[in-house]
């Protein structure tokens, strides 16, 4: 019986399939059989007196089609006026049609239509890529505050489908308009629809691999002889040092620069060699936690850096800006002037104050009497390369201790070779397939680091999926190889989407380096605060001062009642600023609650300084550092 059931499902599928004709035969069949069988059940029961089957059966035909017969004895005159109410209907029913038609095309219009856009104070985005929802996203937390904000996106994407993409990954847009526009960012005509002149800021958006068109965006913006006389707020991101210079000469001091290649080869330099560090670097670039805050304070005006520290009980002195440069872990003996704004941590603008009018003086016997371990040689795997790889090594090349080591193992057709960058010996070698196989004959005990590159050639059409697929086969193979060997290697890896990590996130505090969201958190916070720009370009300086992660017992004696004041006065004492900590005991606990401040897999930034804190051997200080 069910076979015969979806047999005839079939049949009805097949002929519905067949276009309009066969659907209006369809229906009228169907009419027919329903009247026939209602007209039998009328006759047999006798419900109409003195009507023959087939009178029955035309009056419950004449009320389907809601058809009145007229009064003529003429059968010719009835078959006339029959086929003119059937002509009426067809005609009434194309009428319909065609207002549905048109007002659904006239709708369809208006919805992608260039109205101009009539907010204020709103950040407009131009180009529309993967990299659109994680801006957006950072921009909603960075708005909650604010009254009426507004995101104008403009894209070469028809306006609903740019927004459906949108909302399908953004459930909660919260106090925050988002209005979607097309067009071309090249063009004048299509950026005078988007009321640039009242933005607040505007971000050119990075299109991955396809080729820049920054510069000519640049020009259609500032070269517009409508344009407003004050300097625009425009945050640009492009992927290469050239483009970043041409961009830079046209657009002067009215746009920040993100150079993503050299960002992100930065960033994983110094990532890849400190378990952890992405995690911190996540925290400080975007604005679901403490975020970095500039403000005056006169009351500190004479003092010594050394000395302000902690006058702080809630928020994380980290610098000076001062002449328009960030001057992060300066000198302790210098004085702060007038004009300087002190850069700091902090969870909202409103809490970076200064808390604790009445610091601590009195630190004794808590410093450690061990002297901090001579850095040992480091040894990385890199699996996969990609057009940044070299960059990454030259880096990484700075940062470790003579002797370091890395083997670099990609697929491809090269000859083995060796090359040293700095104080790092690469060897790389050619294979066929980074298989399953080829994953388990590796020696990992050899490895203090397992990094996985990404693999792509930025010349070349790819896709960020394809891409990211590889890569998580890759890290899906690692973790279960390590479990079942017990290795003890640290795994770091390159990710586009950001989707894709929180489908292979678990308990494991493998590393990752987002390249979308960690571009995207920074484009986000540079086009709130343009200072911003100056203190991550220092950050990821190799000379100047890093966030590093060491062991708390080089420090201070573990064995006292502690608090982190006493942490920063210990990191003082070597011309370091303390700015959080790694407790091991959470370190597989994604969220847990510490001393009033959220610990993400054991790392908090920006503790209250004031709280009791007990440290184990394991535990770890952050600080920023020369070395």
């Amino acid at each position: 019986m069910k076979n015969y059931y979806n047999k005839l499902l079939y049949s009805l599928d097949n002929a519905l399939s067949k276009g309009t004709s066969s659907i209006i035969t369809l229906l009228v069949v169907a009419i027919l059989i329903i009247v026939f069988l209602l007209t039998t059940l009328t006759y047999i029961f006798s419900l109409k007196y003195n009507y023959t089957f087939l009178g029955i059966f035309n009056e419950f035909i004449f009320s389907v089609i809601k058809y009145k017969p007229s009064d003529s004895p003429y059968y010719l005159y009835e078959l006339i006026n029959f086929l003119i109410f059937l002509t009426g209907l067809i005609v009434t029913a194309g009428l319909i049609g065609a207002i549905t038609t048109g007002l659904s095309e006239k709708l369809n219009q208006l919805r992608n239509s260039s109205s101009i856009i009539f907010e204020t104070n709103h950040v407009v985005i131009l180009g529309f890529s993967i990299h659109v929802v994680s801006i957006i996203k950072e921009l909603i937390i960075a708005n909650e505050s604010e009254k009426n904000p507004c995101i104008v996106v403009l894209g070469r994407k028809k306006r609903d489908e740019m927004f459906t993409i949108i909302k399908n990954n953004i459930k909660d847009f919260k106090n925050t308009k988002i209005i979607c526009r097309e067009g071309d960012r090249r063009f004048k005509n299509d950026l005078n629809q988007l009321n640039l002149n009242n933005t607040k800021s505007i971000i050119i958006n990075q299109h991955s691999h396809k080729k820049s068109d920054v510069s000519k965006t640049l020009l259609a913006i500032l070269n517009n002889e409508n344009r407003r006389k004050t300097p625009f707020h425009i945050v640009a991101v492009v992927n290469d040092q050239e483009d970043a210079r041409l961009c830079k000469l046209i657009g002067k001091d009215e746009v920040e620069i993100i150079e993503s290649h050299n960002f992100l080869a930065r960033l994983e330099a110094q990532t890849c060699r400190q378990h952890g560090l992405p995690l911190i670097y996540e925290e400080i670039l975007n604005f679901a936690g403490d975020e970095i805050y500039f403000n005056n304070f006169k009351s500190l005006n004479n003092m010594k850096f050394s000395e302000i520290l902690n006058y702080f009980n809630t928020s994380t002195i980290i610098g000076i800006f001062r002449d328009d440069n960030a001057y992060l872990n300066p000198d302790p003996n210098t004085t702060i002037v007038e004009n300087d704004k002190i850069i700091g941590i902090a969870e909202d603008d409103s809490t970076f104050i200064l808390d604790n009018p009445k610091p601590k003086a009195n630190f004794k016997n808590i410093l450690t009497s061990l002297k901090r371990k001579k850095p040992t040689a480091e040894k990385f795997l890199f699996l996969g390369k990609n057009n940044f790889t070299d960059d990454v090594l030259t880096l990484l090349g700075k940062y470790t201790p003579n002797g370091s080591l890395c083997d670099n193992v990609y697929e491809g057709n090269n000859k083995n070779k060796t090359k040293n960058f700095s104080s790092l010996k690469v060897s790389y070698q050619c294979i066929k397939s980074m298989d399953r196989d080829f994953l388990e004959k590796i020696d990992y005990k050899k490895y203090d680091f397992v990094v996985v590159q990404s693999s792509y050639d930025v010349a070349e059409e790819f896709t960020e999926d394809i891409v990211d697929d590889k890569t998580i086969m890759i890290i899906l193979n690692l973790r279960d190889i390590k479990n079942k060997n017990n290795y003890s290697f640290k795994i770091v890896s390159e990710l586009f989407d950001s989707n894709n990590h929180d489908l292979i996130q678990n308990s494991q505090i493998d590393d990752f380096i987002l390249s979308e969201k960690f571009i995207s958190s920074t484009i986000a916070q540079v086009s709130e605060n343009k200072k911003l720009s100056k203190v991550f370009k220092e950050v990821f300086r190799p000379k100047g001062s890093e966030i590093y992660l060491k062991p708390v017992s080089e420090y201070i004696n573990i064995s006292n009642d502690l608090d982190f004041f006493d942490i920063s006065y210990a990191a003082q004492s070597r011309n370091e600023i303390a700015i959080g900590y790694k407790l091991n005991k959470f370190m597989n606990e994604p969220i847990i609650l510490f001393n009033g401040k959220e610990l993400n897999f054991g790392i908090v930034i920006n503790p209250i300084k004031n709280k009791p804190i007990t440290f184990s051997e394991k535990d770890q200080i952050i600080v920023l550092a020369n070395d």
